[in-house]
């Protein structure tokens, strides 16, 4: 058995099992055999995108942790949810400004 196949063997055994122990033990010897060679380069990329939206970065578990840091990224950031509600209350003050300026200048004309 070459190394391509033991890595597919051993990750099809993974998903057949139904202890999470051995399945996370078996994609973990996958892992291990699988040297692809951009894998330092988006490790390394992983961890930028971890610091760069506060996101914690497991240098042993980072694959696993790929679908928990795409819903971290896609989560509401209340910061921004707080910037815009306070510019949508803004804009409707002032559209509320306007109004009363367009009915002041009807009275005058």
């Amino acid at each position: 058995m070459n190394k391509e196949e033991l890595i597919h063997m051993l990750l099809a055994e993974a998903n057949k099992v139904g202890d999470d122990t051995h399945a996370d033990l078996m994609r973990a010897a996958a892992d291990m055999l699988w040297e692809h060679p951009d894998t330092k380069m988006f490790k390394n990329f992983h961890r930028n995108l971890c610091k760069r939206f506060g996101y914690y970065h497991d240098e042993e578990d980072w694959r696993r942790d790929l679908a928990s840091l795409e819903e971290w990224i896609a989560k509401p950031d209340p910061r921004i949810e707080n910037r815009l509600a306070a510019y949508q209350g803004g804009i409707a003050l002032l559209a509320k400004e306007v109004t009363e300026l367009k009915e002041q200048l009807k009275f005058k004309g």
